[in-house]
């Protein structure tokens, strides 16, 4: 799809595969719900195993064009990239300025922590990494 002025971008319904995508830079608001078929070896990965957490990685690096990210986290524990991975990698989304937001489900403190900790690894020039739980 081209679309030199597109602004707003929402493609939603689970029959949906987005793979190779190319997102305009000047997309403001982007929203996909459906499945990713470039990551399904995320879904075969063990999580936190060195192949699920390069998945991950290459795939946020996908968006670093965005200016804001809101994650929507079913498990905290499959976000989490260990000191030892971040260490050998660079961060996915450098280029992101302003806000990134994991909304998940509630957890403990040292999962949030965790988290927040990776969370600014994945977008180290944004601020203050938020995190929201849902009930």
């Amino acid at each position: 799809m081209e679309a030199k002025n597109l602004r707003n971008f929402v493609l939603c319904g689970s029959k949906f595969y987005m793979r190779d995508a190319f997102i305009n830079p000047k997309v403001t608001y982007f929203l996909f719900n459906g499945f990713v078929k470039s990551i399904s070896s995320i879904k075969l990965a063990p999580t936190g195993s060195s192949e699920h957490l390069s998945a991950l990685r290459d795939y946020l690096e996908s968006f670093d064009c965005s200016e804001d990210m809101s994650l929507y986290i079913q498990d905290a524990k499959s976000f989490i990239f260990p000191e030892s991975f971040r260490k050998t990698c660079s961060p996915p989304l450098r280029n992101l300025k302003h806000n990134v937001t994991a909304k998940m489900p509630p957890a403990t403190e040292a999962e949030d922590s965790e988290l927040r900790d990776s969370l600014l690894w994945i977008a180290p020039s944004a601020y203050i990494p938020q995190i929201e739980h849902w009930t």
